[in-house]
């Protein structure tokens, strides 16, 4: 009998340049990593995932005048804006804020302090500059009191939803193989997007945040992988692992750190195109103890010497 550990490793041996083959390879590799997983019920699909609603304006049309007409247009006002913070509505939650839906107000959403929003009459909904207008990485265009409304931003988050502590590791592995496959499909192409639009933080006093996986949205209609809560600040300087830890889906939080993981097909295919758009951005490849054991679980541990040895 054949061993099937073999057979993913060799549906997982990639030409990392060519996309037709990279998505093959990586098809092969999740449809046996789904036969080793069926005892987990892969199939099934836990309570509190979803996808996000699509927003298909361009950057350009969300500002603050866009929407202002909205409210205008639908006939609502601020009280609307208000009433959208309330459970049904939520679509997540962050370590400082939450966001709801505004289901009348195509293309923005609303964002909370995690505590829940204060504000008083004597608050008028006001513009917000927008620091990246061509850009949507959800950024708010309009506040009202503590309230922000944001740039509602396309794709399904790639993270894992809901509260750790509530999930067996198998229920985890189970909520995280679909979500590695997704972004192991993802073309060539938004692995090199990505990559330069981390390079374009630094210029615009931008950081993004690496540990939350939920931070990037795939994009399956335009095949991008789209950010969302960034942080005004200077002196970011992204490097390799800011790509790899995300896309990866925070390898840390689920995997022993003392051999190639079960899901390494995956991870090889998704830091192969990492890697690719590494090279083709300039995207800086630096030492970091979690990026080692990234390569560590994908069995890539001489990739990522090779690399090191390079810059010397």
């Amino acid at each position: 009998m054949a061993n099937p550990i073999s057979e993913i490793e060799l549906a997982a041996g990639l030409t990392r340049t060519i996309e037709p083959a990279e998505n093959a390879a990586a098809t092969a590799a999740a449809a046996l990593l789904e036969d080793s997983f069926r005892h987990i019920s892969l199939a099934k699909p836990l309570a509190g995932e979803g996808i996000a609603p699509l927003a298909r304006m361009r950057p350009t049309e969300l500002t603050f005048a866009s929407f202002s007409r909205s409210l205008s247009d639908t006939g609502l006002n601020e009280k609307y804006i208000l009433s959208c913070e309330r459970p049904d509505n939520l679509m997540g939650k962050g370590a400082f804020h939450k966001v709801y839906r505004m289901d009348k107000l195509k293309g923005y959403l609303l964002r909370a302090d995690v505590d829940g929003l204060t504000v008083t009459p004597r608050d008028k909904l006001e513009e917000v500059a927008d620091f990246w207008p061509e850009k949507n990485v959800g950024q708010a265009v309009a506040r009202l009191g503590d309230a922000e409304i944001i740039k509602e931003v396309a794709g399904e988050p790639i993270g894992v939803a809901g509260n750790f502590g509530t999930h067996s590791l198998a229920e985890l592995q189970q909520m995280r193989f679909p979500k590695l496959v997704m972004v192991s499909q993802m073309p060539q192409s938004a692995y090199d997007d990505f990559a330069r639009t981390l390079l374009q933080f630094p210029q615009r006093g931008l950081k993004f945040d690496k540990i939350n996986p939920n931070n990037v949205l795939a994009d399956r209609t335009t095949n991008l992988f789209n950010i969302v809560d960034v942080t005004k600040i200077q002196g970011y300087n992204p490097k390799a692992l800011d790509m790899v830890r995300p896309l990866t889906v925070a390898i840390a939080k689920y995997e022993p750190l003392d051999g190639p993981s079960p899901f390494a097909p995956l991870y090889q295919t998704i830091i192969g195109k990492s890697l690719h758009a590494m090279d083709a951005t300039g995207l800086p490849f630096v030492r970091d103890q979690e990026l080692e054991n990234t390569f560590r679980a994908a069995d890539m541990l001489g990739e990522y010497e090779d690399r090191l040895g390079q810059m010397r």
